[in-house]
């Protein structure tokens, strides 16, 4: 397996983000039986290597990200985004996710077991979509815009649950020892703070030199060397995105609009701290920015929804 790394390392969140225009790459739903599966039937089947192997189907869950009717691209600048209509300019979007559901008509969940790669590590997936490339950039130049898994119940579904975060258990290891995707110096706050579970950055008209969301686990106690680092906040929405009448797989994307997600958000003022919100719990901004992913309550979160292609 290959590794991640960060291009360059910016030890500082508060220097100014990095400005690359890069497309982001777009893609589609598919799911997909595995060769075991004859595709006209979508079954479930037992693979052939072994008890301990277990049955699957394959599953592909295509993300894209836009502003607007605009893709996202570092660099790009973006006119009438939040509550003042500012431009914007865009630097950054990543967030780890975990604990991704399938949900079936009658409410079961059908948990989706991440394949493992480069951005996927069996329990945890990275959703990139930056590009890195500059001296400055905390980021790298491979973007992942697709979760790959099996489940072992085929639909047809009705919503899709996801949690935005690294677990608990995972939050305080050393990143310089972790696979892919966990080993990325940008998206680490320290063994004690633990990982940055979302990262976006960009440039305002009023805020130039950089606005910031890094969401993550705060009021930690304990040892992290230790094991013994827990979070009273752990802050990992657990995010329900309703699939729409007549889903079929193959003809939606899973759509992160900045636009829509920042829509009620004042981007051009920040109340104190720092610019934005780091998740500190004395931050007056942060209560609107956790409200967009649906922090304290996954009910009111505006940062996914789903289309047909």
């Amino acid at each position: 397996m290959r590794y991640l790394r960060d291009e360059a390392y910016m030890p500082s969140d508060r220097q100014p983000p990095p400005r690359l225009p890069h497309e982001v790459p777009m893609s589609s739903i598919a799911l997909r039986p595995t060769s075991l599966v004859p595709p006209v039937f979508f079954a479930l089947a037992m693979a052939s290597c072994g008890p301990s192997t277990p049955a699957g189907t394959s599953v592909e869950l295509s993300f894209e990200a836009r502003v607007g009717d605009a893709a996202f691209a570092c660099g790009q600048t973006y006119d009438g985004v939040g509550a003042t209509s500012t431009s914007l300019t865009a630097y950054d979007l990543r967030l780890y996710v975990h604990d991704v559901r399938l949900v079936t008509a009658s409410g079961h969940e059908v948990p989706l077991t991440l394949d493992d790669d480069d951005f996927q590590n069996g329990s945890v997936a990275l959703l990139d979509f930056e590009t890195g490339g500059a001296a400055r950039e905390a980021g790298n130049a491979p973007t992942h815009t697709t979760l790959t898994g099996t489940v072992a119940e085929a639909g047809p579904y009705t919503a899709l649950r996801l949690r935005i975060g690294v677990p608990e258990s995972r939050n305080h290891l050393d990143s310089g020892g972790q696979p892919s995707p966990l080993n990325l110096t940008s998206m680490y706050w320290g063994w004690q703070a633990g990982y940055k579970f979302l990262r976006f950055e960009a440039g305002t008209t009023g805020v130039p030199s950089g606005i910031v969301f890094h969401l993550g686990a705060t009021n930690c106690t304990g040892d992290a060397t230790m094991g013994t680092r827990t979070c009273a906040n752990g802050n990992r929405p657990d995010l329900e995105i309703p699939l729409p009448a007549g889903f079929t797989p193959g003809t939606h994307t899973f759509v992160l609009d900045v636009a829509s997600w920042l829509a009620d958000l004042d981007l051009d003022h920040d109340m104190g701290g720092d610019p934005g919100c780091m998740s500190g719990t004395s931050d007056p901004d942060c209560a609107a920015w956790f409200g967009t992913v649906g922090l304290p309550s996954a009910t009111t979160q505006t940062i996914f929804t789903v289309e047909a292609r």
